[in-house]
């Protein structure tokens, strides 16, 4: 939670500043100094938001996927406590969700669900639309593990749109990829095979790691029987984890999906191997879960090679490994979920009634200063009302100035278009008074113009058409449009400008 201060309440500051500026500074600052700390000290660093956001973007992700649960929660548990402490809001929201995703595969879908409300409330502060993307897939993520496939799919595709407001690009492509992934499983549910493998790839192209890529090979190899793209994608995954660091899992994945392709293939020696390396990676890193997956496809194998003795070994160990998982499982889910889930709520309860106090303390002091700006300035009241009197009588006498030079203008055209119908030899004089700025302008583009082609463009400018010049003087209409070509020509007008547009323009 950034601050206890509500959007609201901020602009309730920002108008209780600008009221009392005039009244008293110094009290003013002293007031919201005391009361609002939060605005002033940010306890924040650089370093403190790297940490948290490596464990709860980076670390937590490898330890869930790794069947780590209890190593995440407890993680998580500890982000959060910090992201609050400093006051890290998307901290506090990635952790809640991270522990709810955590319960959910635990089976333990309430508790979940209550985690996802104590991150929709923090986030409810703060209206971080980036979050928001988290909170909907973590949501979408919840309904899919409860077979809600069509609730999970539009909260999935809820946190799609919501995504591009995340600025971080590696996080936009961890919550876009992470939500991809999901449709595409659900879709696979549905044996909608062309909409899973469709969402596998943008999960791939959205963050094209050694996993995604391994997922989108198994895709190829499954859903389109496409052996040489299956390998590809392999091949890509298998270079990923040479260049960058990589999780246990995602090399796990990398050897599993490989010793399938070969199962494909009936390369059956070539898919033992691989299991093998997918399994010593589970015995390594003490994750019983891969080794228990690793068992199973020895077992298959060793089927497939007739080796009857190897499988029923395999499969001696699988069972025995399941077992001891589902009683690890169990243990795991005493967890102490609902106390601190409890002391979490009691939490916000606190922050709220501290929000109600610190909004009716500032809602007071708003009122009194308001009062006192009332009483002091009661007096500039009447010179205001003065000044605004003056003004408009300013603002009245130059409307009657512009309708005078409005009517002026007015008599001045109608005056020189009687002349020109009359061909009276005042024309170009009256003309020139009335269109001084025209005729200086003319006079800088043809500086040795005479009176008859002065007069001409004069007949243009009050916007004469070829027929009227022709009435008017006396000439005949081929000719008006011979002097006007030669004008066009002396003043470089185009043929395709109107030339009556020209001269108005002048």
């Amino acid at each position: 939670m950034g601050t206890f201060l509500s959007s609201s309440l901020f602009i309730k500051i920002k108008t209780l500043l600008k009221v009392y500026e005039s009244f008293n500074k110094t009290l003013a600052f002293t007031l919201l100094f005391s009361f609002c700390p939060a605005l002033f000290f940010a306890q924040a660093t650089a370093t403190d938001i790297k940490q948290i956001s490596d464990g709860l973007w980076i670390h937590s992700d490898d330890l869930n996927a790794s069947g780590k649960y209890k190593e995440a929660l407890t993680l998580n548990q500890k982000l959060i406590k910090h992201s609050q402490k400093i006051e890290y809001s998307e901290g506090i929201v990635r952790g809640y969700c991270n522990i709810a995703i955590i319960l959910s595969k635990l089976g333990k879908y309430q508790e979940s669900f209550s985690f996802v409300r104590l991150a929709e409330k923090e986030n409810k502060e703060n209206s971080d639309k980036g979050m928001e993307s988290v909170i909907y897939s973590t949501k979408g993520f919840i309904y899919s593990s409860l077979d809600f496939q069509n609730r999970s799919l539009h909260y999935l595709k809820k946190a799609l749109v919501m995504s591009e407001t995340i600025d971080d690009k590696h996080k936009r492509g961890k919550v876009r990829a992470f939500t991809y992934s999901h449709m595409m499983y659900i879709y696979e549910n549905s044996e909608k095979m062309d909409s899973a493998f469709y969402y596998s790839k943008k999960a791939f192209h959205e963050l094209n790691n050694a996993y995604n890529s391994s997922v989108l090979a198994y895709c190829y190899l499954y859903y389109k029987k496409d052996i040489d793209s299956s390998e590809y994608y392999l091949q890509y995954a298998g270079n990923e984890i040479k260049r960058k660091k990589s999780s246990p899992f995602e090399r796990y994945t990398l050897y599993r999906f490989f010793g399938e392709l070969h199962e494909q293939k009936k390369d059956y020696d070539s898919s033992a191997y691989y299991y093998h390396k997918a399994l010593q990676i589970g015995k390594e890193t003490h994750l019983p879960k891969l080794t228990r997956d690793s068992y199973w496809f020895l077992c298959n194998i060793a089927e497939l090679q007739n080796d009857e003795k190897s499988a029923a070994a395999y499969l001696r160990k699988y069972t025995i490994l399941s077992d001891s998982l589902s009683r690890s499982q169990k243990k795991q889910m005493d967890f102490p979920i609902q106390q601190y889930i409890k002391d979490s709520e009691e939490a916000y309860s606190l922050k709220e009634d501290r929000l109600k106090y610190l909004i009716g303390l500032v809602t007071i002091i708003f009122t009194l200063l308001l009062l006192a700006f009332i009483k002091r300035n009661k007096n500039k009241e009447t010179l205001f009302k003065n000044t605004i009197e003056e003004k408009d009588e300013v603002i009245m006498e130059r409307e009657i100035e512009t309708r005078q030079l409005k009517d002026k203008v007015k008599d001045g055209f109608e005056e020189v278009v009687y002349l020109a119908k009359k061909n009276n030899p005042e024309f170009l004089t009256r003309f020139i008074e009335v269109y001084p700025d025209f005729y200086q302008a003319l006079l800088k583009i043809y500086p040795d113009i005479n009176s008859e082609t002065l007069k001409f463009c004069a007949l243009l400018k009050l916007n004469f058409s070829t027929k009227d010049i022709s009435e008017y003087t006396f000439v005949t209409p081929r000719a008006v449009q011979i002097r006007k070509n030669r004008l066009r020509k002396k003043l470089n007008i185009s043929s395709e400008e109107n030339i009556y547009v020209w001269i108005s323009q002048l």
